[in-house]
């Protein structure tokens, strides 16, 4: 797993990290890739268990994902990891919620929060700044159409109600609700 700054400037030099064992004691070295196309880093050997560091600076602002993935002295590899984004230049992109009602497709109203403050009904689209952020929706919720209550049954994007999600790029995502009949 890579830790390190989930945002920066174009041209600065952000340090990042990665740690982790070896089941047979082997030393270990990392391979960091930064995401934007640039050589890849290869660190030195670190004990087992030891945080091994690797800096990066990134000339365009973006939001890149730095992976890292291991090798054991004995030359077995690790899989990548997943990604790390870091957001350079302070890149925006839009976040969109919509709401339907799951069984016949009819759109829903509900109040929708994103970072806790209200952005609409039923549909938004607002622009953020690339990163992890809040959806709140009303639950239960009024379908005109069918005469009762809906309930929130999901989101397409596999995170609860109030969660922080990633969005690092343009991102639309459904409450879908079940009717109470």
């Amino acid at each position: 797993m890579v830790t390190g700054h989930t945002a920066g400037n174009i041209g600065v030099s952000y340090q990042f990290s990665a740690s982790s064992t070896d089941p047979y004691g082997h030393n270990i070295r990392y391979t960091f890739d930064w995401g934007d196309g640039s050589p890849q880093t290869v660190t030195g050997w670190y004990a087992p268990g030891a945080t091994a560091y690797a800096s990066h600076s990134w000339g365009s602002g973006g939001v890149y994902s730095v992976t890292v993935k291991a090798q054991c002295a004995n030359g077995a590899w690790s899989s990548w990891s997943s990604p790390h984004f870091i957001n350079i230049g302070n890149q925006q992109v839009w976040l969109t919620v919509d709401a339907y009602d799951y069984i016949y497709g009819n759109p829903l109203y509900p109040n929708i929060y994103i970072d806790g403050n209200w952005a609409g009904y039923g549909y938004v689209s607002v622009q953020v700044t690339a990163g992890y952020h809040s959806v709140l929706v009303d639950d239960p919720v009024w379908n005109g159409y069918l005469g009762c209550y809906d309930y929130l049954w999901c989101f397409t994007d596999g995170y609860g109600n109030g969660q922080n999600r990633p969005v690092f790029s343009n991102k639309l995502i459904t409450a879908q609700y079940l009717p109470s009949y």
